[in-house]
């Protein structure tokens, strides 16, 4: 099992004990999820590395943001920030 498969494991095991952090951990694994699809689309590119210069790059991190949007979006309705 790789380090993504691990820890969305955990998240899941965590998440389904009834807790005062379940929607969160609900949320960190789906997130986990999204994170390994975007780790994997990077690794899957033939002669592509990051360039340590945001320009260069944008072109690959434009063409898997709308995975993380997709997660995080939906469940940002609602939510407050700060204090």
């Amino acid at each position: 099992m790789d380090f993504w498969d691990q820890n969305i494991q955990r998240a899941d095991q965590l998440a389904a004990k009834e807790s005062g952090s379940k929607a969160l951990l609900v949320f960190y694994a789906q997130l986990l999820r999204a994170q390994k699809q975007i780790y994997e689309s990077f690794r899957s590119k033939k002669d592509w590395l990051p360039s340590d210069h945001l320009e260069k790059d944008l072109p690959a991190i434009r063409a898997v943001f709308p995975t993380l949007l997709e997660t995080v979006a939906p469940r940002s309705r609602g939510a407050r920030f700060g204090g």
